[in-house]
């Protein structure tokens, strides 16, 4: 039944997969659906020397509807039954189209390392013959394979191949692709590099007419250049969009996460840690925490003064350090070295700092550095100096760094340190219960609580319940904490 609708699917998937090159006619919705709907198991009843070209125009179907499951499931499949290695009789422009595929296909689904693979074994076969535009899009997508996957300098190397190729072929410098602005805005937001991103901006406002599920990604990048502006209130508009899929609610997965970790940390930088938090309740972690939202609730935690919570929340980081984003690591370790120096653990603080600090060939330490208090990091570069002298010219540079920070409002009202009975206490106090039914529910006895609940109050500098009660509110403790006890 199938073989009657071959030529059809094999337009449809040369539709598609030439639609990635540049300046390229887009496919229609019919081509799209086509392939989204077909399966692996339909392609291997095929028998068609083309198949390869066929499974890049299914990948890219079901990446373009963001459908990440199914294209996880297609390119895995793919890559175990081996029907992506390239055969002699096979042209070489369908194994170009499939190796694309599957980097993109991991890519938009956070599997980077994986990416890198494909990006690369592309590359090796472009390099042995490919037209400009092949090349053109095997550099972007090698670029942002090695952004994603945390290795930044290698990420540029390729960004100037896409440079070279343009000048070399005449084309616009200023024309961006969707893979090329991927790369840009990893590397310029990591580095906090202002007028890259407001280059950017300029350069992808008409990418969605050749690219349109570009939308999101453009108006990230806008959101971003009103955060290198200073405009707070521009930004969380601007990522809220994005993150929510206002836009473009079929756009990629990948960047409307990327939006809701930008919106919490312009919510940490302006002052409002607790509501960063609330805005994360509930976010599961992704695989390899490939978008790391652990790193930004630990800054908010940093900043709250709950330095306990901010180690138990990026354990799950260090659990799966072998696996997790290289991009978000050296933001972690920062993170739990500040904590363990403000928990009284220097020699944990130091091997932490130096770790982040082994990141710095590769990714730029900007981003790991904002939203951490400018004292802690500069005490935190002391004690890993003590440890580590060699270090000196790579903390230098940190400190040159941290001058450059956006300045973040610091919290009107830290989180008071609680101990986990104060805390049980401290959500009690909201209610209308008496000490002595607190106690009946908690099974201790009445002076036990009216303890606690004074030692809370001395801690807020509060002389009565009320008050204490209205600083833990103004301190965001019940945003973060709920109504509730904990177990």
């Amino acid at each position: 039944m199938l073989e009657a609708y071959s030529d059809s699917l094999f337009e449809a998937a040369h539709v598609l997969v030439d639609s990635s090159l540049r300046n390229s006619e887009q496919p229609g919705l019919r081509e799209l659906e086509l392939l989204r709907t077909l399966s692996f198991a339909d392609v291997r009843r095929l028998a068609h020397p083309q198949r390869k070209l066929l499974l890049a125009g299914m990948l890219m179907a079901r990446i373009r509807a963001d459908d990440n499951i199914a294209a996880f499931e297609l390119a895995e499949v793919t890559a175990e039954r081996g029907f992506n290695r390239l055969l002699t009789p096979d042209p070489a422009s369908e194994f170009h189209a499939l190796e694309a595929a599957l980097a993109e296909a991991y890519l938009a689904t956070g599997y980077s390392t994986k990416a890198v693979l494909h990006a690369h074994r592309l590359l090796e076969s472009v390099e042995e013959g490919a037209s400009p535009e092949w090349e053109l899009r095997t550099y972007g997508i090698c670029a942002a394979a090695h952004a994603i996957d945390g290795d930044h300098r290698t990420a540029q190397s390729f960004l100037d191949r896409v440079a070279r190729l343009k000048t070399q072929q005449g084309w616009p410098s200023d024309q961006v692709e969707f893979m090329d602005a991927i790369a840009e805005i990893v590397i310029a937001f990591t580095s906090m590099d202002g007028a890259r991103i407001r280059l950017l901006r300029d350069a992808t406002t008409r990418l969605p007419e050749r690219e349109p599920t570009a939308l999101s990604l453009v108006h990230l990048i806008q959101a971003l250049a009103l955060f290198a502006d200073g405009d707070v209130t521009g930004t969380l508009a601007g990522s809220a969009i994005v993150a929510h899929g206002s836009d473009l609610p079929t756009g990629p997965s990948f960047i409307r996460m990327c939006a809701l970790a930008i919106e919490a940390i312009v919510l940490i930088q302006r002052g409002t840690p607790a509501q960063a938090l609330a805005l994360l309740h509930d976010v599961p972690a992704l695989h390899d925490h490939y978008v790391c939202f652990d790193v930004v609730r630990a800054s908010a935690f940093i900043l709250l003064g709950d330095y306990r919570a901010a180690l138990q929340v990026t354990d799950g980081c260090m659990r799966e350090r072998a696996t997790h984003s290289r991009w978000m690591m050296p933001a972690t370790l920062l993170r739990r070295a500040i904590a363990n120096m403000r928990l009284g653990n220097p020699e944990e603080a130091a091997t932490d700092g130096v770790d982040a600090l082994d990141f710095v060939e590769s990714v730029s330490p900007q981003l790991g550095l904002i939203m951490l208090p400018t004292r802690d990091l500069l005490s935190l570069g002391v004690r890993i100096f003590a440890e580590q002298p060699r270090l000196l010219p790579r903390l230098g540079k940190l400190q040159h760094d941290i001058r450059r920070l956006p300045k973040f409002i610091t919290p009107s009202f830290p989180l008071p340190s609680l101990s986990p009975r104060e805390r049980i206490i401290a959500i009690q106090l909201r209610g209308d219960k008496s000490y002595a039914e607190l106690a009946a529910d908690l099974h201790v006895s009445p002076s036990t609580v009216k303890s606690q609940a004074n030692a809370v109050a001395k801690k807020l500098g509060a002389h009565t319940r009320e008050e204490a009660v209205e600083r833990l509110e103004q301190s965001g403790f019940y945003t973060i904490y709920g109504e509730t006890p904990a177990a």
